[in-house]
């Protein structure tokens, strides 16, 4: 029995080194690279089907807009009213007003530098789903050309 608990120790170690090194263990999030990619796909759906449509899209849960730990998101460009979201009870939420867990406003400053800028890039600690304490967040934000609406999607650091 000692020989049996010694090995399963040793397994166990073993596996949980491995979780922690072998990428096959770890939950895979998305990259700075593909929220541009998602984001700029997005904005070449809008000018193809619509903003109207293309909002639908961007809100379905198991459509290509969501993928890993990420999403793309749609706010007007106005006080930031959420347009498109994969959460349907954020819709309608006015960004502007939003404060991180640090109790800044991180989406008043895209609303300020969408007006001389159509794109970059906003920091912000946000609390994903299921962890313990915020994580740095960084989002990627598009104005949609001939729009009043801006695309986002970001990445934990």
């Amino acid at each position: 029995m000692k020989k049996f608990i010694k090995v399963l120790g040793s397994m166990l170690s073993i596996l949980a080194v491995f979780s922690f090194v072998n990428p096959c263990f770890a939950q895979e999030g998305a990259t700075k690279e593909e929220c541009v990619a998602k984001v700029e796909e997005a904005a070449k759906l809008v000018k193809k089907i619509g903003i109207q449509p293309a909002l639908e899209k961007f809100k379905d849960t198991n459509g290509p807009y969501k993928w890993k730990d990420s999403y793309v998101f749609c706010m007007d460009d106005d006080m930031g009213k959420l347009l498109a979201h994969p959460i349907p009870r954020f819709i309608g939420f006015p960004m502007k007003n939003y404060k991180d867990a640090d109790g800044k406003q991180p989406f008043t400053k895209v609303l300020e530098e969408i007006k001389t800028k159509k794109k970059g890039w906003v920091q912000y600690y946000y609390r994903p789903s299921g962890a313990d304490v915020p994580k740095l967040k960084i989002t990627y934000f598009l104005k949609i050309p001939g729009e009043k609406a801006i695309l986002c999607a970001g990445y934990y650091e």
